[in-house]
């Protein structure tokens, strides 16, 4: 069991990608322990033991409870189309389902979720560079229109979170919808390879990894996306297991030989296994290898792989001012964000 850390660098490393834009909204400090992943200085990533991800877990739970509730009834394919005012107030919001019309009147909370997943709408007016670029999100238009027709403010709207790290599924990979490849592959001794080479430490911040791969020559431009492979091998498997299983069900990884990685991938993984067994330091300055437990590199070593590729992350930001002022305006919205960066790959 990890040994738990006095901690004041949970709120620095989170700060770290992110800058003096968290900072001026939160000053608390928290600790945390167990795995130690992307941009961390210690061990403070908390997960739970159960099969389920923290994440699923709590969504899970939570929507069950909400399911029993009689007063609760969650309408999914509903798109919003308008929002309803009356003397400068909302009131509720037009909406389609199953190609009819309806209302529902009340208080109105937009949790939206940003608009990753519209590549060549808002991603491309806000933030070109990133037009074309894949997202974990289906394909879809964002509703900050909704808001700005009623004469909202959006503000920070190119503070988008690009996740180096999506599976590019061999069975589709023109899809622009993605599937995550999560920020434990790496922790936990995952390695990038691009033509065989590792090209940066896998340690550091998403925006740093996510720059290096974005600094070669994309392999596709509709969606843009590069070739980049995942490497795993027996211990970082292991530790991983539900998560890797999962992958491999779904097509997205699988298990090969180092043989079939190319000739120049079997220096690369000797040289980095070499590292993890103390015997050199890492070229790219990589100190912590997870759980990577393989030293000895031969031609028929075995590996999992995958094709990943940087995508447009769930959550982007905004925020939205009422243009009434709170007591007049029967408006509340509210907005996920998530390590957010103003990186320019």
């Amino acid at each position: 069991m990890d040994t738990p850390v006095e901690d004041t660098s949970f709120y620095d490393d989170t700060v770290k990608p992110v800058g003096a834009v968290l900072a001026q909204y939160h000053d608390h400090r928290n600790g945390s322990r167990v795995a130690q992943l992307g941009g961390h200085s210690n061990p403070q990533t908390h997960r739970g033991a159960g099969q389920l991800p923290p994440g699923a877990a709590i969504v899970t739970t939570l929507l069950k409870s909400l399911e029993e509730n009689p007063l609760f009834d969650l309408r999914t394919s509903s798109p919003v189309s308008k929002i309803l005012l009356e003397n400068r107030k909302v009131v509720g919001v037009e909406y389609t389902h199953s190609s009819d019309t309806a209302t529902l009147h009340g208080p109105v909370i937009f949790a939206s979720g940003g608009f990753a997943s519209d590549a060549y709408g808002m991603i491309k007016q806000y933030r070109p560079n990133l037009a074309g670029f894949p997202s974990t999100n289906d394909p879809r238009p964002g509703s900050q229109h909704l808001l700005t027709i009623i004469g909202a403010q959006l503000h920070d709207m190119d503070l988008i979170q690009v996740h180096p790290t999506g599976f590019v599924d061999p069975e589709k990979p023109e899809s622009k919808l993605k599937f995550l490849a999560a920020e434990r592959l790496r922790g936990e001794g995952g390695i990038l390879l691009l033509d065989g080479k590792r090209f940066v430490n896998e340690m550091e911040t998403r925006e740093v990894v996510t720059d290096a791969i974005t600094a070669e020559t994309p392999s596709d431009e509709n969606p843009k996306q590069w070739d980049v492979q995942l490497v795993f091998d027996e211990g970082a498997y292991n530790v991983s297991k539900s998560h890797m299983d999962f992958y491999l069900w779904k097509g997205l990884m699988h298990k090969t030989t180092v043989a079939e990685l190319g000739a120049q991938a079997i220096p690369t993984l000797r040289e980095y296994a070499d590292a993890v067994a103390h015997k050199r330091e890492d070229v790219l300055g990589r100190k912590v290898f997870g759980n990577w437990t393989l030293k000895d590199i031969m031609v028929d070593s075995m590996f999992y792989v995958g094709r990943v590729t940087p995508v447009v992350q769930n959550y982007t930001k905004y925020f939205a001012n009422p243009p009434y002022g709170t007591n007049r305006l029967n408006l509340l919205t509210l907005f996920a964000s998530s390590n957010l960066s103003r990186s320019n790959p």
